[in-house]
């Protein structure tokens, strides 16, 4: 398979180039099972989907083509987010919905009697999907599956689970192809074995590596305390190194110092000391309930603020608690003037559910 010159025009728009093992797995898209393993950050996803893509841009395709199963449904959401911008610049007539326990009952009716192009899941909504008695005419057009971080769920029950659902698919679908995306692993046949349908064989694309990472200790000019403060003491430093680069991933050991961190991380962006000077930056946290935990905060501390909430077109169920909780907060003070609106979030920063808010220091008459 060749890229065609639509997807060709628009990388070079973007001044993208294809990796080679990008190119390598779309070459191998009429294998029955291929594996592919490659470093965070090396282009899984668009290799996994580039032959979606290109044998859905013809639009003569009728329901489900491609279904991609990921361990977390917030996974499963940041994917379709990445997908929509290359169907969206290029207008390809391909529809991508997910299904997850946050998907409305409404629109989980609709994708069997509709079932979109691609369609993101997670391994136990894929179970419930395949119960149902008209499951064989809702896959009856399944030509791919991209299961992603299979390393995470090769050796779980969640992982059986989900060899056992895969069966089924191929019982119903026998030309189905298989596709695993994976990070770096031990032991990669076990991995392929997994992916394998008997009897075919499952080869493995290893993706080049890169550059050696330049590993380095952040040392400050004051000393850590002996115990607690979440890192904070960091912050300033860290802030430094995310002004330096254009992105920055940051983890932590636990959810709890995620959210402090953050926090901390933050206020400096919002109100910087002349220690701490630093210019506006985009950060976010994928947390669920960070955005109403910090409003919270700015309400109780800061009452001179003018809050705005840009809210994206689809967004979960659990979202819209947090929007009602939003809400709430912003009308017990008449202080605060709500904007909701279904616009594009294109400014600001981002929190979990794609949350969008920007926030100024501008006094309310």
């Amino acid at each position: 398979m060749e890229i065609s010159s639509k997807f060709d025009h628009w990388l070079t728009s973007r001044n993208w180039t294809l990796h080679p093992h990008q190119r390598e797995l779309l070459s191998y898209a009429a294998r029955p099972a291929q594996l592919l393993i490659a470093p965070t950050g090396a282009g899984k996803t668009l290799s996994g989907f580039l032959p979606t893509l290109l044998e859905l841009e013809d639009g003569t395709h009728t329901g489900l083509h491609t279904l991609y199963v990921s361990p977390l449904k917030a996974l499963a959401a940041d994917i379709k987010r990445n997908l929509q911008t290359p169907i969206d610049e290029m207008d390809l007539p391909i529809r991508v919905e997910d299904r997850t326990g946050d998907t409305s009952n409404t629109q989980k009716k609709r994708q069997r009697a509709e079932p979109p192009h691609i369609l993101l899941t997670t391994p136990e909504s894929l179970a419930l999907l395949i119960s149902y008695p008209d499951a064989p005419k809702i896959f009856s057009g399944l030509k791919r599956i991209v299961i992603d971080e299979i390393h995470a769920l090769a050796e779980s029950k969640r992982g059986d689970q989900l060899m056992l659902a895969l069966s089924r698919l191929q019982s119903l679908c026998p030309d189905l192809r298989r596709v695993g995306l994976s990070a770096t692993v031990d032991d990669p046949d076990a991995i392929a074995k997994t992916m394998a349908a008997h009897p075919d064989s499952c080869p493995i694309l290893f993706a080049d590596p890169g550059p050696a990472p330049d590993i380095q200790m952040l040392i400050g000019e004051t000393p850590p305390p002996w115990a607690g403060a979440g890192a904070a003491y960091s912050v300033p430093m860290v802030l430094e190194q995310i002004e330096k680069h254009k992105t920055t991933l940051i983890f932590h050991n636990t959810r709890a110092q995620a959210e402090i961190f953050f926090h901390h991380l933050w206020l400096i962006c919002l109100f910087p000391t002349p220690s701490t000077k630093t210019k506006w930056v985009n950060i976010s946290c994928h947390i669920t309930s960070t955005a109403v935990f910090e409003i919270k905060f700015l309400l109780l501390n800061y009452p001179l603020f003018s809050i705005q909430a840009s809210i994206p077109p689809t967004f979960s169920s659990s979202s819209i608690t947090d929007i009602l909780q939003l809400s709430l907060y912003f009308c017990i003070s008449s202080k605060y003037i709500p904007s909701f609106n279904q616009s594009k979030p294109t400014w600001s920063l981002w929190f979990s559910h794609f949350i969008s808010l920007k926030i100024s220091s501008q006094r309310l008459l």
